[in-house]
């Protein structure tokens, strides 16, 4: 596997506009999500890495595949390893569900892998940060189903309708402009004051 200067080769053939995309979201990325990083393997594009959950960091290898059409077309979100993905019983698999909706997976990808579903609609402002943080909600998820049985759906809803119930006097809001990444600054603000 090659690390992030490998792209260069991808990124010449690229349009001027998509280029500065891919290396301005091949900054963020990592930022994002420190054990992410964007790889090539011949034409295809990706990003890959480990990450985890608050409970067990680094526990997964995930893969965002970037199709030719991006941004206009979505990423494909995988879980790598590991492979199988057990049920709360411990008999049944994710694996097994292909396309379900109580889990927000797709069919699985050629190798079996779960293929993980981040969004009903795409549009070409969101990114690959967009997709870690999909991501991010989803490995939570399936890590409280392990505990309690409950479905990824159900886990989703239930942040929804909290989000949706919290006073907006209890949402800190960080309204600063954001500094250029064109000017060579890194556009980061602290989550919280």
């Amino acid at each position: 596997m090659r690390n992030m200067p490998s792209i260069d080769v991808l990124l010449d053939n690229m349009r001027p506009a998509l280029r500065r995309r891919i290396m301005c979201e091949a900054f963020f990325v990592p930022e994002f999500m420190p054990g992410m990083r964007f790889y090539q393997s011949g034409t295809q594009l990706y990003v890959e890495g480990r990450t985890g959950t608050h409970r067990r960091p680094n526990a997964y290898k995930t893969r965002i595949t970037i199709p030719p059409q991006y941004p206009n077309r979505a990423p494909d979100l995988y879980v790598l390893s590991p492979h199988t993905l057990y049920m709360r019983d411990g008999q049944r698999t994710v694996n097994s569900l292909g396309f379900n909706h109580a889990f927000h997976t797709m069919d699985n990808g050629s190798d079996g892998c779960v293929q993980i579903c981040h969004t009903h609609t795409w549009d070409a402002s969101m990114t690959c940060v967009t997709v870690l943080g999909k991501l991010a909600v989803w490995l939570e998820a399936y890590e409280t189903h392990l505990r309690t049985g409950e479905t990824i759906d159900a886990f989703i809803e239930k942040m929804k309708e909290r989000n949706h119930d919290a006073p907006d006097a209890n949402r800190q809001r960080d309204t600063r402009p954001l500094r250029s990444v064109a000017n060579g600054n890194a556009a980061r603000r602290p989550v919280s004051q």
